[in-house]
């Protein structure tokens, strides 16, 4: 595969790569150098490169079909598609399953059992003082634009502050708790 990359890529050197492959097995390896480049240069020689021609008569639905409305030309810089649960909006909120942790701020103790065990970092925090003035953390909401549903962070809880909850229209979005990111840059979150 690496080899017909190679091929494929031809900004990619592939005498480069060889040697790459041979600092990486010569030392601890040695009898792997030859069989992985022979490998590479089979990969590198065996792609082909086809034209096909359209016949004339030919009656095709490239004419009739919509254009996509991120194609060759229109896609974002890095060729990014933005659609749900990508790099750029991050919004997982489309893999859900169908249910939400519902959070009661009354009944949170603020022991971060929740955020400890989420895979999606949707917890958001504010700093403030506690009954003897003492700086802590606490959980000041849910970011469901990350919350993918899997509820883990309910079966943590050791108190009933979050609890399952099917999800219905609206509800996600009336109680979101946005996250400010500073600490990246260019303010994108």
């Amino acid at each position: 595969m690496l080899g017909a990359l190679f091929r494929i890529c031809d900004f990619l050197d592939p005498e480069s790569m060889k040697n790459v492959i041979r600092s990486t097995f010569e030392k601890k390896y040695p009898h792997l150098v030859e069989p992985n480049i022979r490998t590479f240069e089979r990969g590198y020689n065996e792609v082909r490169f086809k034209t096909y021609e359209t016949p004339e008569d030919a009656i095709g639905k490239e004419f009739s079909r919509p254009l996509p409305q991120l194609g060759f030309e229109t896609q974002e810089i890095g060729g990014v598609i933005t659609a749900q649960a990508n790099s750029i909006l991050k919004d997982l909120s489309g893999s859900r399953q169908g249910f939400l942790p519902k959070f009661e701020q009354e009944q949170c103790i603020n022991c971060a059992a929740c955020d400890t065990v989420c895979p999606d970092y949707c917890f958001v925090w504010e700093e403030g003082e506690d009954k003897r003035g003492r700086k802590q953390m606490f959980l000041k909401g849910i970011d469901y634009q990350y919350c993918k549903g899997c509820l883990k962070c309910v079966e943590a809880c050791p108190t009933t502050a979050l609890s399952e909850l099917r999800e219905s229209i609206g509800y996600a979005e009336s109680r979101w708790v946005k996250q400010s990111f500073p600490y990246l840059v260019g303010g994108i979150s």
